[in-house]
């Protein structure tokens, strides 16, 4: 069966932007609302999508830079729904850290001071904005987790070339402090995946070289600073940990041969995968590869898929059988279309540089703004 799902992915990734792979039902994407953003802080609206969900949902505000630049300040705040209205927070603003010892380091403007790695995302636990994203906050928002990179001592960095070297920290925002995690064995260009209740998730990145264990996925104790390796797999873009699973597309392909991607889940508790789908790319040498961007209610992959300038979301609903729920034009510019992948109770809320998605397999995938905002909630609701 596999063999003959990977011919039928080949023919759509070359024909169409359709990956209907099993009869479904035909999927449409919904057209962007209109809205007017607010600079003063009062409430933006944007027609909302029909809908039956209430409620509140922290977000945080899409780089306004181009791809690659750093900005001068991110920001965020609350969109309530189905209302659809943004009421920006002057809480949520961080800035860049002006230290030339700590490269890729913010904090917030709000007091006490709390210095992460990106974000904002808000602590429901806390009650407060974090300077990290979403996934690098523990479980029960008590802590978050973040990286810097340091310069040698004795170094001045505007004097040459200097290679830095990474740190984890982890925080406890109550308590007021910030622990470097004692580890000498973090794997090269480190990167934080999530904060789990189980541990730290870690991967490589890929560096002038792409030493062997580049994109692999690993657990670190941030207790005993401890670095366990959880698979061998090497992801092709990043990875999702939700429910005890790694998501990921691996590149099954020897390297001088044509991608063929396939959406790989990893047991957390053993290291044992499976494939749930393959596709084969219309190219012949790099390319972007498919990226598991969210888990729905049921627990099932949403994926994104790139085909020349257009990209889908797609629900992988058993090994081998995906339905498209969408499709849009779109440039890559090296990052997903889909950002946030946030599940509240049977919804997952996607944001894009073009709106605000909701989808729930009753509802299906709807805009319901057309504010570039990204999911960005965390902690426990009191």
């Amino acid at each position: 069966m596999r063999s003959d799902v990977v011919t039928r992915i080949a023919q759509w990734a070359v024909l169409s932007l359709s990956v209907l792979i099993t009869a479904c039902g035909s999927a449409t994407s919904t057209p962007a609302a209109s809205s007017s953003a607010s600079r003063s802080g009062a409430p933006a609206t944007a027609s909302p999508s029909s809908g039956s969900t209430s409620g509140e949902l922290a977000v945080a505000a899409f780089s306004s830079s181009a791809p690659g630049q750093l900005d001068a300040a991110h920001g965020g705040g609350f969109f309530r729904f189905p209302s659809a209205t943004y009421s920006a927070d002057s809480a949520a603003q961080i800035t860049p850290l002006s230290d030339p010892h700590r490269l890729d380091v913010w904090q917030t403007v709000a007091r006490p001071v709390l210095t992460g790695d990106g974000g904002p995302s808000y602590d429901r636990t806390l009650q407060r904005w974090l300077p990290v994203p979403a996934s690098q906050v523990s479980p029960d928002g008590t802590h978050y987790v973040y990286e810097d990179r340091i310069s040698p001592p004795g170094l001045t960095p505007s004097t040459g070339p200097i290679m830095y070297s990474p740190r984890l920290h982890v925080v406890d925002p109550a308590a007021g402090q910030d622990r470097i995690v004692p580890s000498l064995s973090l794997p090269i260009a480190v990167g934080v995946v999530s904060y789990q209740a189980d541990g730290i998730y870690l991967s490589a990145g890929c560096p002038e070289g792409c030493p062997p264990d580049a994109n692999k996925l690993w657990r670190l104790d941030p207790q005993s600073g401890v670095v366990t390796k959880v698979t061998d797999l090497q992801a092709s873009g990043g990875w999702m940990i939700a429910n005890g699973s790694a998501w990921t597309a691996v590149n099954q392909a020897p390297s001088s041969s044509p991608p063929r991607f396939e959406i790989t889940s990893v047991d957390l508790r053993d290291g044992s995968s499976a494939g749930w789908l393959a596709v084969i790319p219309p190219c012949s040498s790099f390319c972007r590869g498919p990226d598991v961007v969210g888990l729905d209610g049921s627990g099932r992959p949403l994926v994104e898929l790139w085909v020349g300038d257009g990209v889908s979301l797609n629900r992988v609903m058993s090994p081998d059988q995906a339905h498209e729920l969408g499709s849009w034009a779109a440039q890559s510019e090296g990052e997903r279309y889909f950002a946030g992948g946030i599940l509240e109770q049977s919804t997952t809320w996607f944001g894009t540089r073009k709106g605000l998605f909701a989808y729930s397999p009753g509802e299906g995938l709807r805009q319901v703004s057309n504010l570039p905002l990204i999911p960005a909630d965390s902690g426990v609701q009191p």
